[in-house]
């Protein structure tokens, strides 16, 4: 017969790398004194007419998708500037849990105006 404690270790470990995915999602709430930043000039990632607009990115956040992130589908022509957007907020030291959560039969549609997850489980997207 198994302990039942036996189950503990993993539960913690995934609790840790719980922790530290949405430590990795959280903005640098630190401020020098200085006055905060203006607000950036938004873009739309999302929009699209047809699905050949969309494509799938990797990495939503600042995790990929191998290592415990998400993927999300992204405006083919603004991929460029979401990936430097990301990179902008994901900044310093990054702990990301080793899970790989990549949808490899997910692909990206355009649905109602809006890039989407299609296929596969479509656990992740926008």
């Amino acid at each position: 017969m198994r302990d039942p404690r036996a189950r503990l270790v993993p539960l913690a470990v995934l609790a840790v790398c719980i922790a530290a995915t949405a430590a990795c999602r959280e903005p640098d709430r630190k401020e020098s004194g200085a006055a905060a930043r203006p607000a950036a000039k938004t873009t739309d990632f999302f929009s699209c007419a047809k699905s050949s607009d969309c494509v799938l990115e990797n990495q939503q956040d600042c995790c990929p998708c191998n290592a415990g992130g998400r993927q999300v589908a992204v405006r083919k022509k603004s991929l460029d500037a979401y990936r430097a957007a990301r990179a902008a907020r994901c900044t310093g030291d990054l702990l990301c849990p080793q899970v790989y959560l990549c949808d490899d039969k997910a692909s990206a549609v355009c649905g109602g105006g809006r890039c989407a997850i299609a296929g596969g489980g479509a656990a992740g997207g926008h």
